[in-house]
């Protein structure tokens, strides 16, 4: 898999020499907080999954082009919606032929922070409208609207977790450790089983250092766990045991 990271508009008219922001809050330019979150992309998957980034040309088809001519299969052109109506949030992915639609699906399903505005089919993107791999154009939130905006601005670290989860998914390539935290205040500590390196079991009562059961329920040794490539971490002024995968 080769994926393009579009982060559309940025471009100059080459006939009047204006530069095109996108949609604009105050000091906030569009073209910007999509780079933001690009460039997060690009540092999880660097070395990882092969991406290329188009030049920012004004006719869309010559960037689309330019992917294709560098082995992209994959296209993600990522822009930021605006409206009078500052209320108006939330996330949408336009697809336009068949072939993208899973693709808008999966980028949708995996995103975690803004409201589903849903994934529509939809032409009027010049580069949309040739593309034959498929291409995602992915909304993602209102900069008019002061929630998406700050998570724009301040969670675009964890935006583009999400989004690599679809990198991951149809590249076959695991990119991140991810963790699953489980909180257990009203465990029973009676019930809390530590296996050692060897399977054996060395302590019941009290606070252990890698608990792996909830409530006597499902008791795994830690070394299996290991095994997996997981890791397992007891906090125990949480009383919290997170897993790592």
């Amino acid at each position: 898999m080769k994926i393009a990271l579009d982060r559309g508009h940025a471009a100059i008219n080459p006939d009047t020499g204006w530069f095109d922001p996108g949609a604009v809050n105050g000091k906030y330019h569009e073209h910007a907080l999509a780079q933001g979150v690009i460039d997060e992309i690009i540092k999880k998957i660097k070395n990882k999954i092969n991406f290329f980034v188009p030049k920012p040309t004004w006719d869309t088809r010559t960037r689309y082009n330019e992917a294709i001519q560098n082995g992209c299969d994959y296209y993600l052109c990522i822009h930021i919606n605006a409206s009078t109506n500052a209320s108006a949030n939330g996330a949408e992915c336009w697809w336009f032929r068949n072939n993208s639609k899973p693709f808008a699906d999966q980028i949708m399903q995996n995103l975690k922070l803004f409201k589903n505005n849903g994934v529509k089919q939809k032409d009027g993107v010049l580069g949309q409208s040739i593309a034959t791999i498929p291409y995602a154009f992915l909304e993602l939130g209102f900069i008019s609207n002061t929630n998406d905006l700050n998570k724009l601005l301040y969670q675009k670290e964890e935006i583009a977790s999400n989004i690599v989860k679809t990198l991951e998914y149809f590249s076959g390539v695991k990119v991140e450790k991810r963790k699953a935290v489980f909180n257990m205040q009203g465990a029973d500590n009676e019930k809390l089983y530590l296996y050692d390196e060897q399977d054996k079991l060395v302590e019941i009562v009290g606070i252990s250092h890698h608990p792996v059961s909830l409530k006597g329920t499902a008791m795994i040794p830690v070394s299996s766990l290991r095994a997996l490539g997981l890791t397992v971490t007891w906090h125990p002024e949480t009383k919290q045991l997170e897993i790592t995968y």
